[in-house]
């Protein structure tokens, strides 16, 4: 079965077939496969000896959102804004025009361009139809998903041993249908994978994503969190899912049918979350006070492909994807990436003409904005240069400046302004090209609300309320505060929860739960908490170290780059993690990304660091835990001389012994251009918790990235931003990981 996994991980003998399937054709076409020159995608060569033909672009856009059939509570809202950032990305990056783009979703006027299924199956079936070898198709499915039986459970060349298929809803989703063995309208697993077989048969590659899912649940009260899921037990009667259990097909390791004609176009699917994680649609970004909702994975993909200023491959995408939701603060959940062709670059090529994309729009009434916003990283505060119609920003000198007053998702209103010793100048022209000239970073405040219910779903007494709200305001005064107190849970990213008299930290994302049809119980939960504590006396200061830390983690972690954005002409420096095989080990293997990193309990690792630029850099690595803590890593004290790393040298860690843990852990690396005439720079002083003792020691001289970090980490003044050419000289990165015990997949815990 394959491949709509509608956000979820496909069996293992489904994935079997999915990957038997996804052969060596790279996901450039088949014409270049079958050429001959040798070409670098992700590490790998790829053989071209002649021009390929001329690339044929198709995508097809499905968000559904309403639901006539489905509770007022299970209704969405992001798809339809997933499809627009889709659609935008598309043609803005990748050279898409809007009649090679379908989208069906419900704000479309047309009845034909509404997501039911027989729009969706229209589609597909005319995309079998006109594609041709080399085009490069992506599809996009955006709604609920769930499951239903198996509707053939006694095939052996189609085995599930769950017993179930897994389905993705359209619009018009119906009830459980005992004469077909299934949920009216829905569009089985079996089906998408029959039409992207008959695309790819045709000599097209196929990027497919999936923001769905069928597993999980949330436990948050007054969460703006929706779960893209709807419970397979909700559409199908009880007697049915025991019979497809009892049916389930045992799990075979002969390979699949489909040999004799196999496709040959590429294929690779993005999924939003692992198997047993949920994934959600929430109001992005998490910090903008225009939040709009999206799917996690949708708005997340966006991002990174609109920020990169370098290609970079499916494996990457899908890397910076799982690191832009550790930015936000969240555990899960990890996005999965299949296909033989993770490793080629994302859709081909990069298209982007090297001039800005970014131009100044004036409307009828004069009012002026620019095509760019939260999601290209602009926010409000941030100024842009503006340059003369030529279209042309390298080496010209620019006309005059404007400032981003109300930022957007993709547009911002601005207004003109000084900047850079260049006069206020009024008379801007419309359409000319912009560049970022000063970038804010936005609130580095951490957004902090008090529950409303405790874990078991009680309301908790408003004496308990008005005291925990009492202690979240007094927390929040003063210059260097991180607490910003919110009134409802639905804006903010911690929460101040309570069970059995006592209180918790609740993180990003709630609570992940999984709780069996008919279970009661109460602790089964996926998610590090931090608590208990008493509601006493000594609750403050416990709140008030433990909100500081986790805001200086996040703070630090929004800095960092994803992997492929590199700033142009600047620093260019790889982190990389390594494993050896015992102590005496002196070959060790590289870490890649698959899927998430998970590492044992006892492995022996080390750090690897290169300098691919063309300066010398001072190199620091920071050892972030999953309890917020932040060790001093290389250097490994905070009063030792910095790390200076020539270009095209690499450095070695020490090595460390990986101990059983609960959650993500980290190792974030930051990277300076050296100046020459002073030391190293060294950031350990960035440790906690003893913040005191950190603060103490002195840094050295101030810089731009300094003032930064200092304001992220000490809320020191008011400098919340850099110039463009300061950025230029500095990296910041970080490798994620989890800890597994080895024993089994449970890698959380429950509530310290």
């Amino acid at each position: 079965m394959n491949p709509d996994r509608t956000g979820s991980r496909p069996n293992e003998n489904t994935r079997r077939r999915f990957l038997q399937n996804a052969t060596a054709a790279t996901l450039i076409g088949p014409a270049l496969t079958q050429a001959g020159s040798t070409m670098l995608f992700g590490g790998e060569s790829v053989v071209e000896k002649k021009p390929a033909q001329k690339t044929g672009r198709h995508a097809l856009l499905v968000g559904c959102t309403k639901y006539p059939s489905l509770p007022l509570g299970q209704q969405l809202r992001g798809p339809a804004n997933d499809v627009v950032l889709m659609r935008q990305l598309l043609i803005a990056r990748f050279g898409f025009t809007a009649k090679q783009i379908v989208t069906l979703a419900e704000r479309q006027t047309s009845q034909n361009r509404k997501p039911t299924r027989e729009n969706i199956v229209r589609e597909f079936e005319r995309l079998t139809r006109v594609v041709r070898q080399g085009d490069r198709v992506v599809i996009l499915l955006s709604g609920h998903g769930s499951r239903q039986p198996d509707n053939d459970p006694g095939n052996p060349d189609d085995p599930e041993p769950d017993g179930f298929d897994e389905i993705f809803l359209p619009s018009d989703i119906g009830e459980w249908d005992g004469s077909t063995n299934k949920v009216k309208n829905s569009i089985v697993d079996d089906e998408i994978r029959g039409w992207l077989d008959a695309i790819r048969r045709r000599g097209a590659t196929v990027w497919f994503v999936a923001d769905s899912c069928h597993s999980g649940t949330l436990s948050r009260g007054g969460s703006d969190e929706t779960a893209r899921q709807v419970p397979a037990s909700q559409l199908v009667p009880e007697q049915v899912m025991k019979r497809a259990q009892a049916a389930a097909t045992p799990k075979k390791t002969a390979s699949g049918p489909g040999a004799s004609a196999e496709p040959t176009g590429g294929l690779v699917a993005l999924y939003a979350a692992q198997a047993d994680e949920p994934t959600y649609e929430k109001r992005l970004p998490p910090d903008s006070d225009k939040r709009k909702p999206f799917g996690l994975l949708t708005y997340a993909i966006n991002e990174i492909l609109t920020r990169s200023k370098t290609p970079m491959s499916y494996r990457q995408l899908a890397q910076g994807v799982h690191q832009l939701y550790v930015q936000w603060g969240r555990s899960y959940p990890t996005p999965l990436l299949e296909g033989a062709d993770v490793d080629r670059e994302v859709l081909g090529r990069d298209i982007w003409s090297g001039w800005s994309r970014f131009r100044l729009i004036k409307d009828a009434r004069g009012r002026l904005t620019v095509n760019t916003g939260t999601l290209q990283g602009v926010r409000n505060g941030s100024v842009l240069r503006v340059y003369p119609l030529s279209g042309k920003t390298r080496g010209a000198q620019p006309v005059g400046h404007v400032r981003v007053m109300s930022e957007g998702t993709l547009e911002s209103v601005v207004m003109p302004v000084a900047f850079e010793k260049i006069p206020l100048k009024r008379d801007l022209p419309a359409n000319a090209p912009c560049e970022i000239a000063y970038r804010t970073y936005g609130d580095f405040r951490l957004r902090v609300a008090v529950a409303q219910v405790d874990l078991d779903g009680q309301p908790i007494s408003t004496r308990e309320r008005q005291k925990l709200t009492g202690l979240l305001r007094e927390l929040s005064d003063g210059n260097h505060s991180f607490v910003k107190p919110v009134a409802s849970t639905a804006d903010t990213e911690w929460v101040i929860g309570m069970r059995n008299k006592q209180v918790y930290l609740i993180p990003p994302g709630g609570l992940l739960v999984d709780r069996p049809r008919g279970s009661v119980k109460k602790d089964a939960v996926k998610s590090t908490l931090f608590g208990p504590a008493a509601l006493d006396g000594q609750l403050r200061d416990w709140l008030g170290e433990r909100l500081q830390r986790i805001a200086r983690v996040r703070n630090l972690m929004s800095l960092a780059e994803g992997p492929g954005i590199i700033a142009g002409g600047g620093a260019d420096v790889q982190l990389e993690l390594v494993r050896y095989k015992s102590l005496s080990d002196t070959k060790p293997q590289p870490v890649r990304w698959t899927n998430g990193v998970t590492l044992k309990a006892g492995d022996i690792v080390a750090f690897r660091v290169q300098n691919r630029g063309t300066a010398p850099v001072d190199v620091t690595l920071l050892f972030i835990g999953s309890s917020y803590g932040i060790e001093a890593f290389v250097p490994s004290s905070p009063v030792y001389a910095g790390v200076r790393l020539g270009p095209g040298k690499k450095l070695l860690s020490h090595r460390a012994r990986v101990t059983p843990t609960a959650g993500l852990e980290h190792m974030m690396l930051i990277a300076t251009r050296s100046r020459v005439q002073e030391q190293p720079a060294n950031f350990g002083w960035l440790a906690q918790p003893s913040l005191e003792r950190a603060r103490a020691i002195n840094p050295g001289p101030k810089s731009p990235l300094r003032q930064l970090l200092e304001t992220s980490a000490f809320a020191e003044g008011q400098a919340r931003g850099l110039k463009p050419v300061a950025t230029e000289s500095q990296v910041i990165r970080v490798l994620s990981w989890e800890v597994s015990d080895g024993k089994n997949k449970e890698k959380r815990t429950k509530p310290e």
